[in-house]
Protein backbone atom coordinates (compact mmCIF):
# COMPACT_ATOMS: atom_id res chain seq x y z
CA UNK A 1 0.00 0.00 0.00
CA UNK A 2 1.70 2.90 -1.27
CA UNK A 3 1.19 6.43 0.86
CA UNK A 4 -0.99 8.13 -1.12
CA UNK A 5 -3.58 5.07 -0.62
CA UNK A 6 -2.73 4.92 3.14
CA UNK A 7 -3.65 7.96 3.54
CA UNK A 8 -7.09 7.97 1.89
CA UNK A 9 -7.91 4.75 3.53
CA UNK A 10 -7.33 6.32 6.82
CA UNK A 11 -8.88 9.54 5.96
CA UNK A 12 -12.06 7.55 5.63
CA UNK A 13 -11.59 5.64 8.89
CA UNK A 14 -11.01 9.60 10.31
CA UNK A 15 -14.34 10.65 8.57
CA UNK A 16 -15.57 7.54 10.19
CA UNK A 17 -14.79 7.60 13.73
CA UNK A 18 -14.04 11.99 14.35
CA UNK A 19 -16.30 13.73 16.45
CA UNK A 20 -18.69 16.14 14.25
CA UNK A 21 -17.86 19.21 16.52
CA UNK A 22 -15.50 22.09 15.18
CA UNK A 23 -12.00 21.66 16.73
CA UNK A 24 -12.06 18.21 16.59
CA UNK A 25 -8.79 16.41 15.44
CA UNK A 26 -8.04 12.91 14.98
CA UNK A 27 -4.90 11.29 14.22
CA UNK A 28 -3.56 7.78 14.57
CA UNK A 29 0.33 5.60 14.60
CA UNK A 30 0.76 2.56 13.07
CA UNK A 31 3.57 1.16 14.99
CA UNK A 32 3.73 -2.22 13.03
CA UNK A 33 4.23 0.37 9.60
CA UNK A 34 5.92 3.21 11.87
CA UNK A 35 4.15 5.85 10.75
CA UNK A 36 1.59 8.59 12.07
CA UNK A 37 -1.08 9.40 10.64
CA UNK A 38 -2.76 13.32 10.93
CA UNK A 39 -6.24 14.05 9.84
CA UNK A 40 -6.58 16.69 7.28
CA UNK A 41 -7.86 19.51 9.59
CA UNK A 42 -5.27 18.57 11.78
CA UNK A 43 -2.87 19.32 9.73
CA UNK A 44 -4.39 22.51 8.01
CA UNK A 45 -5.04 23.96 11.05
CA UNK A 46 -1.73 23.52 12.74
CA UNK A 47 0.03 23.99 9.40
CA UNK A 48 1.69 20.49 9.39
CA UNK A 49 4.11 19.89 6.44
CA UNK A 50 2.72 16.58 5.89
CA UNK A 51 -0.20 14.40 6.81
CA UNK A 52 1.66 11.48 6.83
CA UNK A 53 5.05 10.89 8.92
CA UNK A 54 7.39 8.71 9.88
CA UNK A 55 7.04 7.49 13.68
CA UNK A 56 10.19 7.61 14.82
CA UNK A 57 10.17 11.68 14.53
CA UNK A 58 6.28 12.94 15.29
CA UNK A 59 6.57 12.95 18.83
CA UNK A 60 9.21 14.83 18.79
CA UNK A 61 8.01 17.41 16.42
CA UNK A 62 4.91 17.45 17.84
CA UNK A 63 6.39 18.14 21.13
CA UNK A 64 8.84 21.04 19.75
CA UNK A 65 5.72 22.86 18.89
CA UNK A 66 4.39 22.71 22.57
CA UNK A 67 4.81 25.82 24.61
CA UNK A 68 7.48 25.17 27.44
CA UNK A 69 6.05 25.57 30.13
CA UNK A 70 3.33 22.80 29.46
CA UNK A 71 5.55 20.57 27.84
CA UNK A 72 7.00 19.08 31.39
CA UNK A 73 3.64 17.53 31.99
CA UNK A 74 2.60 16.20 28.58
CA UNK A 75 6.06 14.19 28.85
CA UNK A 76 5.12 12.94 31.68
CA UNK A 77 1.50 11.96 30.62
CA UNK A 78 3.14 10.40 27.54
CA UNK A 79 5.37 8.56 29.56
CA UNK A 80 3.31 7.12 31.89
CA UNK A 81 1.24 5.38 28.99
CA UNK A 82 4.37 4.03 27.29
CA UNK A 83 5.44 2.39 30.57
CA UNK A 84 2.22 0.83 31.13
CA UNK A 85 1.38 3.10 33.99
CA UNK A 86 -1.41 4.23 32.56
CA UNK A 87 -3.14 2.99 29.06
CA UNK A 88 -5.23 6.32 28.62
CA UNK A 89 -3.70 10.02 27.93
CA UNK A 90 -5.09 13.03 28.53
CA UNK A 91 -3.16 16.30 28.71
CA UNK A 92 -4.26 19.83 28.33
CA UNK A 93 -1.31 21.87 26.82
CA UNK A 94 -0.57 25.09 24.71
CA UNK A 95 0.36 24.92 21.07
CA UNK A 96 1.95 26.90 17.96
CA UNK A 97 -0.72 26.56 14.99
CA UNK A 98 -0.20 27.69 11.29
CA UNK A 99 -0.13 31.26 12.14
CA UNK A 100 2.45 30.21 15.20
CA UNK A 101 0.10 31.58 17.64
CA UNK A 102 -0.30 29.23 20.72
CA UNK A 103 -3.59 27.62 21.25
CA UNK A 104 -4.79 26.03 23.95
CA UNK A 105 -5.50 22.22 23.34
CA UNK A 106 -6.38 19.20 24.82
CA UNK A 107 -5.17 15.21 23.69
CA UNK A 108 -7.24 12.61 24.94
CA UNK A 109 -6.01 9.01 23.22
CA UNK A 110 -5.18 5.53 23.78
CA UNK A 111 -1.92 3.29 23.61
CA UNK A 112 -3.34 0.06 22.13
CA UNK A 113 -1.06 -3.29 22.86
CA UNK A 114 -0.45 -6.55 21.60
CA UNK A 115 -0.23 -10.18 23.02
CA UNK A 116 3.27 -9.77 23.74
CA UNK A 117 2.68 -6.01 25.86
CA UNK A 118 4.58 -4.22 22.86
CA UNK A 119 2.81 -1.27 21.68
CA UNK A 120 0.47 -1.82 18.29
CA UNK A 121 -1.10 1.55 17.30
CA UNK A 122 -2.07 4.51 19.03
CA UNK A 123 -5.32 6.56 18.43
CA UNK A 124 -6.84 9.51 19.38
CA UNK A 125 -8.15 13.20 19.11
CA UNK A 126 -6.99 16.58 19.46
CA UNK A 127 -9.76 19.41 20.95
CA UNK A 128 -8.43 22.71 20.15
CA UNK A 129 -10.54 24.74 23.14
CA UNK A 130 -10.24 27.84 21.22
CA UNK A 131 -13.00 26.41 18.09
CA UNK A 132 -15.07 24.14 20.21
CA UNK A 133 -17.99 25.28 22.25
CA UNK A 134 -18.03 22.01 24.50
CA UNK A 135 -14.50 21.93 26.31
CA UNK A 136 -14.13 23.47 29.35
CA UNK A 137 -10.60 25.86 28.79
CA UNK A 138 -8.92 25.01 32.28
CA UNK A 139 -9.58 21.51 32.79
CA UNK A 140 -10.31 19.76 28.96
CA UNK A 141 -13.44 18.30 30.46
CA UNK A 142 -16.97 18.80 28.51
CA UNK A 143 -18.43 21.87 29.80
CA UNK A 144 -22.09 22.87 30.60
CA UNK A 145 -22.92 23.22 27.01
CA UNK A 146 -22.12 19.28 26.45
CA UNK A 147 -23.76 18.39 29.66
CA UNK A 148 -27.21 20.07 28.47
CA UNK A 149 -26.86 18.29 24.48
CA UNK A 150 -26.43 14.70 26.60
CA UNK A 151 -29.41 15.38 29.16
CA UNK A 152 -31.03 16.29 25.65
CA UNK A 153 -30.14 12.54 24.12
CA UNK A 154 -31.38 10.77 27.05
CA UNK A 155 -34.53 13.16 27.36
CA UNK A 156 -35.06 12.01 23.37
CA UNK A 157 -34.27 8.47 23.44
CA UNK A 158 -36.72 8.25 26.78
CA UNK A 159 -33.67 6.75 28.64
CA UNK A 160 -33.30 7.39 32.35
CA UNK A 161 -30.04 8.24 34.25
CA UNK A 162 -28.50 9.76 37.24
CA UNK A 163 -27.38 13.24 37.39
CA UNK A 164 -24.57 13.78 39.93
CA UNK A 165 -23.87 17.42 41.50
CA UNK A 166 -20.57 17.46 43.53
CA UNK A 167 -19.35 21.48 44.69
CA UNK A 168 -15.57 22.09 46.17
CA UNK A 169 -16.53 24.24 49.69
CA UNK A 170 -14.18 27.16 50.29
CA UNK A 171 -12.26 26.92 47.19
CA UNK A 172 -11.68 30.63 47.61
CA UNK A 173 -9.31 29.73 49.98
CA UNK A 174 -6.86 28.67 46.99
CA UNK A 175 -7.24 31.77 44.96
CA UNK A 176 -6.38 34.01 48.34
CA UNK A 177 -3.76 32.21 49.61
CA UNK A 178 -2.18 31.29 46.08
CA UNK A 179 -3.44 33.15 43.17
CA UNK A 180 -5.47 32.42 40.21
CA UNK A 181 -2.87 30.17 38.51
CA UNK A 182 -2.59 27.69 41.42
CA UNK A 183 -6.39 27.61 41.67
CA UNK A 184 -6.10 26.66 38.17
CA UNK A 185 -4.12 23.32 39.00
CA UNK A 186 -5.64 22.21 41.26
CA UNK A 187 -8.87 22.40 39.37
CA UNK A 188 -6.94 20.46 36.57
CA UNK A 189 -5.62 17.93 38.78
CA UNK A 190 -9.38 17.42 40.32
CA UNK A 191 -10.33 16.90 36.61
CA UNK A 192 -7.47 14.16 36.39
CA UNK A 193 -8.53 12.20 39.12
CA UNK A 194 -12.42 13.02 38.27
CA UNK A 195 -11.22 11.06 34.37
CA UNK A 196 -9.80 8.09 36.43
CA UNK A 197 -12.55 7.49 37.57
CA UNK A 198 -13.02 5.11 34.35
CA UNK A 199 -16.88 5.63 34.90
CA UNK A 200 -19.50 4.42 32.46
CA UNK A 201 -20.59 7.94 31.89
CA UNK A 202 -19.59 11.46 31.63
CA UNK A 203 -17.94 14.32 33.69
CA UNK A 204 -18.45 18.09 33.25
CA UNK A 205 -17.35 21.12 35.22
CA UNK A 206 -20.65 22.64 34.98
CA UNK A 207 -19.43 26.24 36.67
CA UNK A 208 -16.82 27.56 38.67
CA UNK A 209 -16.00 24.78 41.46
CA UNK A 210 -19.27 22.10 40.40
CA UNK A 211 -18.57 19.36 38.54
CA UNK A 212 -21.39 16.80 37.04
CA UNK A 213 -21.49 13.45 35.85
CA UNK A 214 -24.23 11.67 34.11
CA UNK A 215 -24.80 7.76 34.04
CA UNK A 216 -27.01 5.78 32.88
CA UNK A 217 -29.73 4.24 35.38
CA UNK A 218 -29.63 0.81 33.64
CA UNK A 219 -25.93 0.39 34.60
CA UNK A 220 -25.67 2.05 37.80
CA UNK A 221 -27.61 2.02 41.40
CA UNK A 222 -28.69 4.28 44.14
CA UNK A 223 -25.81 2.83 45.89
CA UNK A 224 -22.64 2.80 43.39
CA UNK A 225 -23.50 6.73 43.18
CA UNK A 226 -23.15 7.43 46.86
CA UNK A 227 -20.22 5.20 46.51
CA UNK A 228 -18.93 7.76 43.83
CA UNK A 229 -19.49 10.96 45.57
CA UNK A 230 -18.05 9.12 49.03
CA UNK A 231 -14.45 8.61 46.62
CA UNK A 232 -14.50 11.81 45.41
CA UNK A 233 -14.75 13.54 48.52
CA UNK A 234 -11.94 10.69 50.04
CA UNK A 235 -9.73 12.37 47.39
CA UNK A 236 -10.55 15.55 48.37
CA UNK A 237 -9.60 15.26 52.12
CA UNK A 238 -6.79 13.17 52.02
CA UNK A 239 -5.24 12.47 48.58
CA UNK A 240 -4.96 15.74 46.20
CA UNK A 241 -1.70 17.04 45.97
CA UNK A 242 -0.49 19.85 43.49
CA UNK A 243 2.84 20.90 42.90
CA UNK A 244 4.49 19.31 46.13
CA UNK A 245 1.89 20.38 47.89
CA UNK A 246 -0.99 18.45 49.76
CA UNK A 247 -4.61 20.43 49.94
CA UNK A 248 -7.34 19.27 51.99
CA UNK A 249 -10.59 20.74 50.70
CA UNK A 250 -14.61 19.52 51.51
CA UNK A 251 -17.21 18.78 49.52
CA UNK A 252 -21.03 18.78 49.18
CA UNK A 253 -23.04 16.87 46.59
CA UNK A 254 -26.41 16.77 45.02
CA UNK A 255 -27.82 13.73 43.08
CA UNK A 256 -31.52 12.71 41.12
CA UNK A 257 -32.69 10.20 39.13
CA UNK A 258 -34.06 11.30 36.40
CA UNK A 259 -37.03 8.83 34.79
CA UNK A 260 -38.32 8.90 31.37
CA UNK A 261 -41.09 10.24 30.77
CA UNK A 262 -40.17 13.42 33.04
CA UNK A 263 -36.89 14.05 31.49
CA UNK A 264 -36.95 17.48 30.38
CA UNK A 265 -33.22 18.93 30.70
CA UNK A 266 -34.03 22.07 32.36
CA UNK A 267 -36.11 21.19 35.23
CA UNK A 268 -33.62 18.27 35.88
CA UNK A 269 -30.38 20.48 36.07
CA UNK A 270 -32.27 23.30 38.16
CA UNK A 271 -33.31 20.75 40.17
CA UNK A 272 -29.68 19.00 41.00
CA UNK A 273 -28.72 22.54 41.65
CA UNK A 274 -30.99 23.11 44.09
CA UNK A 275 -30.17 20.10 45.90
CA UNK A 276 -26.51 21.02 46.12
CA UNK A 277 -27.37 24.74 47.11
CA UNK A 278 -29.81 23.05 49.71
CA UNK A 279 -26.95 20.31 50.66
CA UNK A 280 -23.98 23.72 50.97
CA UNK A 281 -26.87 25.75 53.09
CA UNK A 282 -27.14 22.78 55.57
CA UNK A 283 -23.34 21.69 55.80
CA UNK A 284 -24.21 17.99 55.16
CA UNK A 285 -21.07 16.06 54.44
CA UNK A 286 -23.20 13.08 52.81
CA UNK A 287 -25.17 13.16 49.08
CA UNK A 288 -27.96 14.48 49.24
CA UNK A 289 -30.77 13.08 46.91
CA UNK A 290 -33.31 14.96 45.33
CA UNK A 291 -35.81 12.80 46.54
CA UNK A 292 -34.90 13.44 49.95
CA UNK A 293 -35.82 17.06 49.37
CA UNK A 294 -39.07 17.44 47.74
CA UNK A 295 -40.60 19.46 50.27
CA UNK A 296 -43.12 22.33 49.51
CA UNK A 297 -40.30 24.65 49.45
CA UNK A 298 -38.25 22.85 47.07
CA UNK A 299 -41.54 22.05 44.82
CA UNK A 300 -42.98 25.87 44.85
CA UNK A 301 -39.53 27.16 43.86
CA UNK A 302 -39.09 24.60 41.14
CA UNK A 303 -42.72 26.30 39.81
CA UNK A 304 -40.96 29.90 40.42
CA UNK A 305 -38.28 29.29 38.29
CA UNK A 306 -39.86 27.58 35.73
CA UNK A 307 -42.34 30.25 35.44
CA UNK A 308 -39.44 33.11 35.79
CA UNK A 309 -37.60 30.76 33.11
CA UNK A 310 -41.00 31.03 30.65
CA UNK A 311 -40.86 34.38 30.83
CA UNK A 312 -37.41 34.90 30.08
CA UNK A 313 -37.31 33.03 26.84
CA UNK A 314 -40.65 34.57 25.43
CA UNK A 315 -42.38 38.12 26.20
CA UNK A 316 -40.37 39.35 29.31
CA UNK A 317 -43.43 40.94 30.13
CA UNK A 318 -42.92 40.40 34.24
CA UNK A 319 -39.36 41.81 34.50
CA UNK A 320 -38.94 45.90 35.42
CA UNK A 321 -36.28 47.21 36.30
CA UNK A 322 -35.44 49.26 39.30
CA UNK A 323 -32.57 51.99 39.67
CA UNK A 324 -30.75 52.95 42.76
CA UNK A 325 -28.84 56.27 43.24
CA UNK A 326 -24.86 56.76 43.03
CA UNK A 327 -23.81 59.92 44.93
CA UNK A 328 -20.44 61.39 45.48
CA UNK A 329 -18.97 61.17 48.86
CA UNK A 330 -17.68 64.89 49.37
CA UNK A 331 -20.62 66.88 47.89
CA UNK A 332 -23.90 64.42 47.93
CA UNK A 333 -24.25 65.27 44.07
CA UNK A 334 -26.26 62.43 42.74
CA UNK A 335 -23.71 60.91 39.61
CA UNK A 336 -25.15 58.21 38.51
CA UNK A 337 -27.74 55.26 39.07
CA UNK A 338 -27.07 51.55 38.82
CA UNK A 339 -29.84 49.63 37.13
CA UNK A 340 -31.06 46.39 39.16
CA UNK A 341 -33.76 43.45 37.85
CA UNK A 342 -36.72 42.22 39.25
CA UNK A 343 -39.52 40.01 38.40
CA UNK A 344 -43.01 39.83 39.47
CA UNK A 345 -46.07 38.32 38.27
CA UNK A 346 -49.95 38.53 40.13
CA UNK A 347 -49.93 34.65 40.93
CA UNK A 348 -46.10 34.49 41.98
CA UNK A 349 -45.70 38.19 43.79
CA UNK A 350 -42.84 39.67 44.31
CA UNK A 351 -38.98 37.37 43.65
CA UNK A 352 -36.05 38.17 45.63
CA UNK A 353 -33.33 38.96 42.79
CA UNK A 354 -31.42 36.88 45.04
CA UNK A 355 -33.58 33.40 44.32
CA UNK A 356 -33.07 33.75 40.08
CA UNK A 357 -30.80 35.50 39.05
CA UNK A 358 -27.87 33.21 39.64
CA UNK A 359 -30.24 30.40 38.16
CA UNK A 360 -31.02 32.56 34.81
CA UNK A 361 -26.98 33.16 34.45
CA UNK A 362 -26.57 29.48 34.33
CA UNK A 363 -29.38 29.17 31.22
CA UNK A 364 -28.43 29.16 27.68
CA UNK A 365 -30.95 31.83 27.39
CA UNK A 366 -29.79 34.09 29.78
CA UNK A 367 -27.92 36.22 26.86
CA UNK A 368 -31.01 37.39 25.60
CA UNK A 369 -32.26 38.78 28.98
CA UNK A 370 -29.28 40.34 28.72
CA UNK A 371 -29.53 42.33 25.85
CA UNK A 372 -32.62 43.53 27.07
CA UNK A 373 -31.60 44.60 30.39
CA UNK A 374 -28.49 46.75 28.39
CA UNK A 375 -31.46 48.21 25.99
CA UNK A 376 -33.73 48.91 28.61
CA UNK A 377 -31.35 50.53 31.04
CA UNK A 378 -29.90 52.60 27.77
CA UNK A 379 -33.80 53.84 27.21
CA UNK A 380 -34.64 54.87 30.91
CA UNK A 381 -31.29 56.66 31.34
CA UNK A 382 -31.44 58.81 27.66
CA UNK A 383 -33.10 61.37 28.68
CA UNK A 384 -31.17 62.00 31.78
CA UNK A 385 -27.83 62.17 29.94
CA UNK A 386 -29.56 64.42 27.78
CA UNK A 387 -29.97 66.75 30.51
CA UNK A 388 -26.85 65.47 32.44
CA UNK A 389 -23.98 64.83 30.28
CA UNK A 390 -21.79 63.90 33.12
CA UNK A 391 -24.25 61.29 34.46
CA UNK A 392 -23.30 57.59 34.38
CA UNK A 393 -25.41 54.56 34.47
CA UNK A 394 -24.33 51.43 35.68
CA UNK A 395 -24.98 48.32 34.32
CA UNK A 396 -24.53 44.30 35.20
CA UNK A 397 -22.79 42.13 33.04
CA UNK A 398 -22.70 38.57 33.71
CA UNK A 399 -19.99 35.37 32.90
CA UNK A 400 -22.44 34.08 29.61
CA UNK A 401 -22.55 37.24 28.04
CA UNK A 402 -18.92 38.38 28.06
CA UNK A 403 -17.49 34.71 26.91
CA UNK A 404 -19.65 34.86 24.22
CA UNK A 405 -17.91 35.93 20.77
CA UNK A 406 -20.63 38.68 19.79
CA UNK A 407 -20.31 40.50 22.85
CA UNK A 408 -18.34 43.28 21.92
CA UNK A 409 -20.31 43.83 19.04
CA UNK A 410 -23.67 43.58 20.39
CA UNK A 411 -22.63 46.33 22.84
CA UNK A 412 -21.01 48.61 20.43
CA UNK A 413 -24.39 48.07 17.66
CA UNK A 414 -27.03 48.58 20.85
CA UNK A 415 -25.58 51.68 22.08
CA UNK A 416 -25.47 53.34 18.29
CA UNK A 417 -28.94 52.17 18.21
CA UNK A 418 -30.00 53.62 21.14
CA UNK A 419 -28.26 56.72 20.61
CA UNK A 420 -26.07 56.84 24.18
CA UNK A 421 -22.33 57.18 24.45
CA UNK A 422 -20.39 54.86 25.61
CA UNK A 423 -18.63 57.33 28.32
CA UNK A 424 -22.29 57.28 29.79
CA UNK A 425 -22.23 53.50 30.61
CA UNK A 426 -20.37 51.66 33.17
CA UNK A 427 -20.11 48.04 33.21
CA UNK A 428 -19.94 45.88 36.28
CA UNK A 429 -18.23 42.63 36.50
CA UNK A 430 -20.76 40.53 38.47
CA UNK A 431 -18.88 37.76 41.26
CA UNK A 432 -19.76 34.99 38.35
CA UNK A 433 -17.55 36.63 35.80
CA UNK A 434 -14.46 36.36 38.00
CA UNK A 435 -14.94 32.09 37.23
CA UNK A 436 -14.14 33.49 33.67
CA UNK A 437 -10.51 32.58 31.84
CA UNK A 438 -8.72 35.72 33.01
CA UNK A 439 -7.03 36.47 29.85
CA UNK A 440 -10.40 36.65 28.19
CA UNK A 441 -12.06 38.64 30.53
CA UNK A 442 -8.70 41.33 30.78
CA UNK A 443 -9.31 41.17 26.31
CA UNK A 444 -12.89 42.09 26.29
CA UNK A 445 -12.34 44.60 28.94
CA UNK A 446 -9.56 46.19 26.74
CA UNK A 447 -12.52 45.92 24.30
CA UNK A 448 -15.07 48.12 26.13
CA UNK A 449 -12.76 50.80 27.65
CA UNK A 450 -11.62 51.27 23.70
CA UNK A 451 -14.95 52.59 23.13
CA UNK A 452 -14.86 54.75 26.30
CA UNK A 453 -17.63 52.93 28.35
CA UNK A 454 -16.36 52.20 32.39
CA UNK A 455 -15.83 49.52 34.08
CA UNK A 456 -16.22 48.35 37.96
CA UNK A 457 -15.40 45.39 39.78
CA UNK A 458 -19.04 44.41 41.75
CA UNK A 459 -18.19 43.02 45.43
CA UNK A 460 -15.17 43.29 46.06
CA UNK A 461 -13.67 42.56 49.37
CA UNK A 462 -15.78 39.20 48.86
CA UNK A 463 -15.16 36.09 47.38
CA UNK A 464 -12.07 35.62 44.90
CA UNK A 465 -9.09 37.14 45.03
CA UNK A 466 -9.88 40.96 44.98
CA UNK A 467 -6.65 42.32 44.67
CA UNK A 468 -5.34 39.96 42.13
CA UNK A 469 -8.12 40.88 39.71
CA UNK A 470 -7.48 45.00 40.20
CA UNK A 471 -4.22 44.70 39.56
CA UNK A 472 -4.60 42.13 36.13
CA UNK A 473 -7.97 44.14 34.84
CA UNK A 474 -8.31 47.10 33.38
CA UNK A 475 -11.25 48.57 35.73
CA UNK A 476 -11.59 51.94 36.93
CA UNK A 477 -13.99 51.48 39.53
CA UNK A 478 -14.19 49.03 42.86
CA UNK A 479 -17.09 48.52 44.49
CA UNK A 480 -17.12 47.94 48.52
CA UNK A 481 -19.65 45.79 49.21
CA UNK A 482 -22.39 46.13 52.08
CA UNK A 483 -20.88 43.41 54.51
CA UNK A 484 -17.10 44.58 54.16
CA UNK A 485 -18.83 47.93 56.03
CA UNK A 486 -21.21 47.16 58.29
CA UNK A 487 -20.13 47.53 61.87
CA UNK A 488 -16.92 49.02 59.94
CA UNK A 489 -16.64 51.67 63.10
CA UNK A 490 -15.98 48.67 65.96
CA UNK A 491 -14.20 46.69 63.69
CA UNK A 492 -10.67 47.07 63.40
CA UNK A 493 -9.62 44.53 61.25
CA UNK A 494 -12.41 45.88 58.78
CA UNK A 495 -10.87 49.02 59.03
CA UNK A 496 -7.32 47.86 58.34
CA UNK A 497 -8.22 45.77 55.46
CA UNK A 498 -10.30 48.54 54.34
CA UNK A 499 -7.43 50.97 54.16
CA UNK A 500 -5.41 48.83 52.59
CA UNK A 501 -7.90 48.33 49.98
CA UNK A 502 -8.68 51.92 49.16
CA UNK A 503 -5.41 52.43 49.51
CA UNK A 504 -4.07 50.28 46.79
CA UNK A 505 -6.86 51.62 45.02
CA UNK A 506 -6.24 55.33 44.94
CA UNK A 507 -2.26 54.23 44.39
CA UNK A 508 -3.82 52.70 41.09
CA UNK A 509 -5.46 55.79 39.82
CA UNK A 510 -9.34 53.88 40.21
CA UNK A 511 -11.90 55.27 41.74
CA UNK A 512 -13.92 53.88 44.88
CA UNK A 513 -17.98 53.38 45.77
CA UNK A 514 -19.20 51.70 48.82
CA UNK A 515 -22.31 50.54 48.89
CA UNK A 516 -24.47 49.77 51.66
CA UNK A 517 -24.92 53.13 53.47
CA UNK A 518 -27.72 53.36 55.19
CA UNK A 519 -27.56 55.71 58.09
CA UNK A 520 -25.66 59.14 57.70
CA UNK A 521 -22.73 58.14 60.71
CA UNK A 522 -21.28 55.23 58.39
CA UNK A 523 -20.90 58.01 55.70
CA UNK A 524 -19.57 61.02 57.59
CA UNK A 525 -17.24 58.25 58.96
CA UNK A 526 -16.27 56.87 55.69
CA UNK A 527 -15.36 60.32 53.97
CA UNK A 528 -12.93 61.22 57.14
CA UNK A 529 -10.83 58.70 57.32
CA UNK A 530 -11.20 56.44 54.11
CA UNK A 531 -10.42 57.22 50.30
CA UNK A 532 -13.59 56.62 48.74
CA UNK A 533 -15.26 58.59 46.01
CA UNK A 534 -18.90 57.78 45.54
CA UNK A 535 -22.16 55.71 48.45
CA UNK A 536 -24.32 54.22 47.34
CA UNK A 537 -27.44 52.56 49.81
CA UNK A 538 -30.60 53.15 51.71
CA UNK A 539 -29.42 56.23 53.05
CA UNK A 540 -30.10 57.95 49.68
CA UNK A 541 -33.20 55.90 48.51
CA UNK A 542 -33.87 52.01 47.80
CA UNK A 543 -34.18 51.11 44.20
CA UNK A 544 -37.25 52.99 42.62
CA UNK A 545 -38.66 52.59 39.32
CA UNK A 546 -37.35 55.25 36.63
CA UNK A 547 -40.42 57.51 37.04
CA UNK A 548 -39.57 57.91 40.91
CA UNK A 549 -36.27 57.88 39.92
CA UNK A 550 -37.00 61.18 37.78
CA UNK A 551 -38.40 62.62 40.71
CA UNK A 552 -35.96 61.82 43.17
CA UNK A 553 -33.31 63.39 40.83
CA UNK A 554 -35.83 66.69 40.82
CA UNK A 555 -35.19 67.05 44.65
CA UNK A 556 -31.49 66.08 44.41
Amino acid sequence: MNDLTRIKYFNDIFEIFSSKEDGHFTFWADYNEGSVYWSRDMMEYYGFPEQLVAEDGALEFYKSRIHPDDLPAYEQQVDDMFSNRNEWMHSTYRILNKDNVYVTCTTDAKLFRGEEGKPIFFAGKVVNHEVSETIDPITGLYNRTKLVTQMTKYENAKRSYYLLVIGIRNFVSINDSFGYRMGNRVLKEIANFARSLRLDGHVYRVEGTKFAFTLKADRHTKEEIIAIYNRFQAFMENELVVDGKKISMNVCGGALLAEAPNLEHNPILNSALYVISKAKEENLTNLLFADETQTFESRHMMEVLSAIRKDMIGEKKHFYLVYQPIVEAMTGKTAGMEALLRWSSDALGNIPPNQFISWLEKDGKFNELGRWIFRQALRDAAPIIKERPDFIVNINIAYPQIQRDEFIDEVARILEEEGVPAQNVKFELTERCKLLNMEMLRNKMISVKSMDAQVALDDFGTGYSALDLLINLPVDQIKIDRSFVMDIQENLEKQSLLRAITGCAKELGKTVCVEGIEEEDLAIYLQKNFYVNLFQGYYYSKPIKIDEFKKWLDKH
